[in-house]
């Protein structure tokens, strides 16, 4: 439909686009794109083509990842983005303004992070190069810019160093008691699930590096089940007990990087680039 060739960076000539978002930025009810580049980020609003609307310097080399969030008391999205070097910032991608070193200085690169709302609070979901935790967040956290990560973890939250990068992340109510639970995978093959408190819950090892989590019903059966994205096999499609359904590897044995629901089968995107439809009876 289109192509959007980047042309905006911080310090140094590198037009890489590390990661993506869309949220209601302008708060007008529509969706823009926000772009994790070299040293900022990218706004794009999308229009047909889509048009660049402004770049936003951060202090920060690779930014990734990035994700959208409604602060309290405001009413549009802002972007909240950590990079390589592990430090986490809000940014106004509208108005320019970066609120540098909120939750500074601790877990290296993310592989996830996101808040959620869990009745009336709001927890703040994070997993990357050394560890998984979550922290409940107070609305005068958000934009104080002072806040370290120790602070965040003591004060009612957790943080829990892992064997291996957690490169992905599945938040749901698994076991049907009303509260989420935080499942995690890992390079070393390991699903782990904690209780939104941090207490780990158990932990299963699935063999193969996983880098992606997402409940689908397929093949479909009127049940989400988990499925698990990752080196060998691809895919495996696991039932509420753990149990291996379906499994799917790409003929030339690349890892799945991303996978995603899609009419009752499952699109899937390999570390070459290349895009899979798989549906039902795949194997």
């Amino acid at each position: 439909l289109w192509t959007y060739r980047n042309q905006h960076w911080g310090y140094g000539a590198k037009p890489s686009v590390y990661s993506l978002t869309v949220g209601d930025f302008a708060g007008d009810g529509t969706q823009q794109i926000a772009l994790g580049c070299h040293a900022g980020v990218a706004l794009l609003k999308l229009d047909g083509e889509p048009e660049f609307v402004r770049f936003t310097e951060v202090y920060a080399h690779n930014v990734v990842p990035i994700s959208p969030i409604r602060l309290p008391g405001e009413e549009r999205d802002w972007v909240l983005l950590n990079s390589r070097g592990g430090g986490m910032k809000l940014v106004d991608p509208v108005e320019g303004v970066v609120v540098d070193g909120w939750a500074r200085m601790w877990g290296g690169r993310a592989w996830y992070q996101r808040e959620h709302r869990v009745g009336a609070d709001l927890w703040f979901v994070h997993a990357g190069f050394s560890g998984v935790g979550a922290g409940r967040l107070e609305e005068e956290d958000w934009l104080a810019g002072t806040r370290s990560a120790g602070d965040l973890w003591a004060e009612g939250g957790w943080y829990v160093r892992t064997d291996g990068e957690t490169r992905a992340v599945l938040v749901s109510d698994f076991d049907g008691d009303g509260a989420p639970e935080i499942l995690t995978g890992n390079e070393t093959g390991f699903l782990v699930c904690y209780s939104l408190s941090g207490e780990r819950l158990w932990k299963r090892l699935v063999g193969t590096p996983i880098n992606d989590l997402i409940l689908a019903d397929v093949p479909p059966s009127g049940e989400a089940e988990l499925v698990v994205a990752g080196g060998e096999p691809g895919v495996m499609v696991l039932d509420g007990e753990l149990r291996e359904r379906v499994r799917w590897s790409p003929p030339n044995g690349a890892a799945v990087t991303r996978v995603w629901a899609q009419g009752g089968g499952l699109l899937a995107i390999t570390e070459d680039g290349q895009v899979w439809r798989l549906g039902r009876g795949a194997n």
